[in-house]
């Protein structure tokens, strides 16, 4: 083997290489993309949660001092609040 053969495997091993590293540079950078989009669905869903968990909060005392104006109604059941 000449040292230009040689020299041209180790090209052609070079280029593989760094064809290989584009597609996954080109990956990574979707993926990076994909995680932020649900990084922002995540977040709008816990905020979504948090209002109305502040609603059924809320809500029993506007119950209570409405009840003392009419007729009982049973409390409203708060559900647990699960954790993150």
């Amino acid at each position: 083997m000449t040292a230009e053969e040689l020299a041209s495997i180790i090209l052609e091993h070079l280029r593989a290489i760094r064809a290989t590293q584009d597609d996954h540079t080109e990956r990574f950078a979707r993926l990076e993309s994909r995680m932020n989009s649900l990084e922002l669905v995540v977040s709008g869903i816990r905020r979504d949660l948090s209002h109305r968990y502040g609603d059924i909060v809320e809500q029993p005392a506007s119950n209570a001092s409405n009840d003392a104006r009419t007729s009982p109604t049973p409390p409203i059941e708060i559900p647990p609040f699960g954790g993150y």
